[in-house]
């Protein structure tokens, strides 16, 4: 598992983990702020992280969990591998200043990202099904969040769907969270 923190953008990085992202062993989850973007990415954590029940667990957890870019804002991921530990923790970034806030980190690789992640890239067929168990959560619990849409009463959650729903495609919008 990969988890991208707060990145500046890069289409290096990007293309390479798209390619990663397509190995069925390996799960690549995005912050917003990590600037990456592609469909094999899972890009609500916390959405996905609420629908994983007790028992299934140890289906969702990697045996190796890898980290780059800077602060990882979600809490539920930081406090979901708190509890239930990969067992081995890397981040990889070019530069000493990552703040190990998952408690479980094994080695810094400073070198970047994408080097690290193409010599990762195996042409072998993996008869993992991580990728999937992943994927499919992140589906259904995107389903589930866009039916309770369609229903939900007048609430700061419709009045954001509303403004997102009406801003042109090449827009760029910055909220903030306090």
């Amino acid at each position: 598992m990969i988890i991208c923190g707060m990145l500046k953008p890069s289409s290096k990085l990007n293309s390479t983990l798209e390619e990663l992202a397509k190995d069925p062993s390996v799960v690549v989850l995005t912050e917003t702020t990590s600037n990456l973007c592609n469909p094999l990415f899972n890009p609500s954590i916390d959405r996905s992280l609420s629908a994983i029940h007790a028992d299934e667990i140890e289906d969702f957890t990697p045996e190796i969990l890898i980290t780059t870019g800077n602060q990882i804002i979600s809490k539920r991921i930081k406090a979901f591998f708190k509890i239930n530990s990969a067992k081995h923790h890397w981040h990889v970034s070019e530069d000493d200043l990552f703040v190990d806030e998952i408690e479980q980190l094994e080695h810094k690789v400073l070198i970047k990202p994408e080097k690290l992640f193409e010599h990762l890239l195996d042409p072998t067929n993996s008869e993992s099904s991580f990728n999937v168990q992943w994927k499919s959560l992140d589906i259904s619990t995107k389903e589930k969040h866009e039916d309770y849409l369609l229903n939900c009463p007048h609430s700061d959650l419709k009045v954001m769907e509303s403004i997102l729903k009406s801003l042109p495609s090449d827009s760029i919008l910055q909220m903030g969270n306090s």
